[in-house]
């Protein structure tokens, strides 16, 4: 997988045009005219910025699982594949 390493630190910065919040390598933007979308942003923007982390996190359980019990949860795959991009046709 080639996605680009972790962590991803969250930056908030605005324009005239509008504001965005950058995450690792991604520059997301978003326009939100409340302190209730500004609040979801922000909640979006720290999921993003904990992909590497919990993709790691959940590699790792992958592994232990095959070794301990040799069986591993579908959900597991599942999740691993879309984080890869790999569909689970």
């Amino acid at each position: 997988m080639n996605h680009t390493k972790g962590p991803w630190e969250i930056e908030h910065d605005s324009e005239d045009w509008g504001q965005w919040l950058e995450i690792g390598p991604a520059r997301i933007y978003y326009r939100w005219n409340d302190k209730e979308e500004e609040s979801q942003a922000k909640a979006d923007a720290n999921l993003i910025a904990a992909a590497p982390e919990m993709y790691e996190a959940l590699m790792a359980i992958k592994n232990g699982l095959e070794q301990t019990t040799g069986t591993v949860p579908s959900f597991l795959i599942e999740a691993l594949n879309k984080a890869k991009g790999v569909t689970n046709d």
